[in-house]
């Protein structure tokens, strides 16, 4: 069975169609929640406080995220500062985990879900990328709702991400969450179940 790249722009419903698809019977391997382990090393928070200054680390001694947030959105340099530390820590992880998933569960479909799979070149290590893709003014709206944003901060976090034009370049396969949630997690379904039945149909 394949390795799928899952990817999304913010507040896109990737992470709805990540957990339908675990529903499904997919393994599904967070780069988010590793990088968020990575990010609790302490090498990894002494190599960040040495760039973002002592703010970033608050008095827990633990990273203070929304501030290195605000920072990483405004600042492209920095960004991709931090881009470098963490990616090819969380690639490393995510090759151990796939492995581990092959020996323990056979030979499952595995999601891999990483919000910059393309940026971080993840998608050429991926059997296929699969975008979800949603309109702007949606996202906005989710992203200052979830995360408690104006809509001018959440429409600047989702133009520090590649654009859904240059994202979509890349998909073999787009994902529309632009009705209901009904309506995505159908689509989701049938295109897990032929995602299987191809390969299944492959093998034989």
């Amino acid at each position: 069975m394949p390795v799928i790249g899952l990817t999304g722009g913010i507040a896109s419903g990737k992470s709805t169609v990540a957990q339908r698809l675990t529903h499904d019977g997919a393994i599904c391997i967070d780069a988010d929640r590793i990088s968020r382990e990575m990010t609790e090393t302490v090498e990894v928070k002494r190599r960040i406080a040495e760039t973002f200054g002592s703010k970033a680390i608050g008095e827990d001694g633990e990273l203070d995220r929304a501030y290195v947030a605000r920072r990483i959105f405004a600042n492209p340099d920095e960004r991709a500062f931090l881009n470098a530390i963490i990616h090819p820590l969380v690639i490393d992880e995510m090759k151990r985990k796939t492995a581990e998933a092959k020996q323990s569960h056979g030979d499952p479909v595995i999601i891999w879900d990483v919000p910059l799979l393309i940026e971080s070149g993840m998608h050429t290590m991926c059997d296929e990328v699969w975008v979800v893709t949603c309109p702007r003014d949606i996202r906005e709206a989710r992203a200052s709702q979830r995360d408690g944003l104006s809509r001018e901060a959440a429409g600047q976090r989702i133009d520090a991400q590649l654009s859904d034009i240059q994202r979509n370049a890349y998909a073999d396969v787009l994902i529309k969450n632009d009705g209901t949630r009904e309506e995505l997690l159908a689509r989701v379904d049938e295109l897990y179940d032929n995602t299987v039945r191809k390969y299944e149909k492959n093998r034989t």
